[in-house]
């Protein structure tokens, strides 16, 4: 039942394209690809989770996946501080069998000394140098080594081949540390943090069942940390919107305007967001139009941020041309607002057909990773054009002054009054 669980997940799959990709008769190709799967709610051990979806990958992907098997060697089951006693020697000598007690092995060390050699025999079946490589360079990369083990100086050296040489039945592994050393640190320390890790490297490495190039997991407590740190992201942003507005314009009714418009903004966009979910499960979306399912992720809040800032930047413009029109007047009327809208609906034109077109070529040929950030930019461009023009300006209009104001054909282009023809001609007297 919990393997079950977990693999349901596997249906809102995020699946993103690596490396580089080619437009075919299929869709979208490529040689590397990443899948993203949701941690259940149900299920909090992360390695259980791991473990069953990279079992449902390399059973459905046999076929098409690099699958290296599981090897066996002496001292495979021990533990690590037996492991370090017995397999593991201190670099002192540029000849290799020197340091390990193999005078029959006359290879030459490269690296610095101080370093630490680790002997794997009984190696079952035969590992051939290019895997073991492959396996050891592939182990760096993943999480649980990828910040203690990474910038070290790697040789593998094959000791015993086999009859028909194709592959060692004992190698020997050299790694190098320039920040930790046996020529510079304490011997405890180093026989710690590099030959205890580098075993257990090699050891992972050998035994695990290799057809991935990276698996890293998430718990729940960074996905809600992340959750927090978007919400607080967006709140901040408006808030700090409000008070700049409020000091710029001098009125709280220009900053409330502002915010109801961003807020209409970013409610709309992660409604599409939510949509997608349902319109990419049709064929016509996900082939034609290119709608996939969109997670709410880090891109994602990026682009909300960017559509905050855009739609910002154009209801600033709108409102500070309503400003100037007001004159002396303490709140704009139904008039100068008309006037301003139409003063700035050029420039506002221009500027969101630039963009959109900008953005949808990121969107159509950027690739599955970019998508769901350009997704989100287009519809929060075209809901920020719409909300500068139809919601923050009507909101700073009241009627109070409507009786005293001016009539648009009384407003010059640069919308200031201009003086009636009478009261012209009696100055002029």
């Amino acid at each position: 039942k919990r393997r079950q669980i977990i693999l349901q997940q596997m249906r809102n799959a995020k699946v993103l394209t690596v490396g580089e990709t080619t437009s075919g008769a299929k869709g979208v190709e490529a040689d590397s690809f990443q899948v993203k799967v949701a941690n259940p709610p149900q299920i909090s051990e992360e390695k259980d989770i791991t473990e069953a979806i990279k079992g449902a990958l390399v059973k459905e992907f046999a076929s098409e996946l690099e699958i290296s098997p599981k090897l066996s060697f002496r001292g495979d089951s021990v533990d690590a501080d037996q492991a370090v006693r017995e397999f593991t020697f201190r670099i002192s000598d540029r000849t290799l069998g020197k340091n390990i007690d193999r005078p029959d092995v006359t290879d030459r060390i490269r690296g610095e000394l101080g370093g630490v050699a680790i002997l794997v025999q009984d190696i079952s079946p035969p590992v051939e140098l290019d895997d073991l490589k492959e396996r050891l360079d592939r182990m760096r990369r993943q999480p649980e080594f990828s910040k203690s083990a990474s910038g070290r100086l790697v040789e593998v050296f094959g000791l015993d081949p086999v009859e028909n040489g194709k592959g060692y039945e004992a190698v020997a592994v050299t790694v190098y540390d320039p920040q930790m050393n046996y020529e510079t640190t304490n011997a405890e320390i180093v026989d710690t943090k590099l030959a205890v890790t580098e075993w257990q490297l090699v050891s992972e490495a050998l035994k695990s069942e290799t057809s991935f190039e990276q698996v890293s997991s998430f718990s729940s407590a960074i996905a809600r940390t992340l959750k927090a740190n978007a919400v607080v992201a967006v709140v901040l942003s408006l808030l700090g919107i409000l008070c700049y507005i409020w000091i710029r314009f001098g009125s709280l009714r220009y900053s409330l305007a502002a915010i109801v418009a961003l807020v209409h903004d970013v409610l709309i966009t992660v409604g599409a967001v939510a949509l997608t979910g349902y319109i990419g499960a049709q064929t016509v979306a996900t082939g034609g139009l290119q709608i996939e399912a969109v997670q709410i992720d880090l891109g994602v809040v990026a682009a909300l941020l960017t559509v905050i800032g855009y739609s910002l930047n154009d209801t600033i413009v709108i409102l500070d041309r309503i400003r100037e029109n007001r004159g002396k007047l303490p709140l704009p009327t139904l008039a100068i607002v008309n006037s301003s809208i139409n003063q700035t609906v050029s420039r506002t034109v221009l500027t969101s057909f630039t963009t959109l077109l900008a953005v949808l070529i990121i969107f159509v040929a950027g690739g599955t990773g970019i998508r769901p950030f350009a997704f989100c930019l287009l519809v929060g461009i075209l809901v920020g054009t719409y909300s500068s023009v139809a919601i923050a300006s009507p909101l700073v209009f009241t009627r109070k002054f409507s009786t005293k104001s001016p009539s648009d054909a009384e407003l010059h282009e640069d919308g200031y009054e201009q003086s009636p023809p009478s009261a012209l001609s009696s100055a002029g007297a």
